[in-house]
């Protein structure tokens, strides 16, 4: 007797009231330790004096969910590319 299949469930998407607005960053720091990976999204302020970053979220994955995030980015930056004709991916690294 063959296992039952699986039926997909629809995912439902909960977007508290503070996460209703995007932040906007422009540099992250990619971490990881057993079991885990952990990225720190931020927004760069430069100045004459330091270079500060103001953390606006961290992020923490288990390790086996890490190449899904690789691909889903990487599946959205070939549509941008397609979408906006804007080449993103070096051409060395599409090799």
């Amino acid at each position: 007797m063959e296992g039952k299949s699986r039926k997909k469930r629809k995912i439902i998407e909960h977007i508290p009231p503070e996460l209703k607005e995007p932040k906007f960053v422009n540099t992250f720091k990619v971490g990881f330790s057993k079991g885990s990976f952990c990225i720190d999204f931020g927004r760069f302020r430069p100045s004459e004096e330091t270079q500060e970053v103001d953390v606006l979220s961290r992020i923490v994955m288990p390790s086996d969910n890490a190449f899904e995030l690789v691909k889903a980015l990487l599946s959205a930056i070939v549509g941008y590319e397609k979408e906006f004709k804007e080449e993103l991916i070096p051409k060395d690294v599409k090799k």
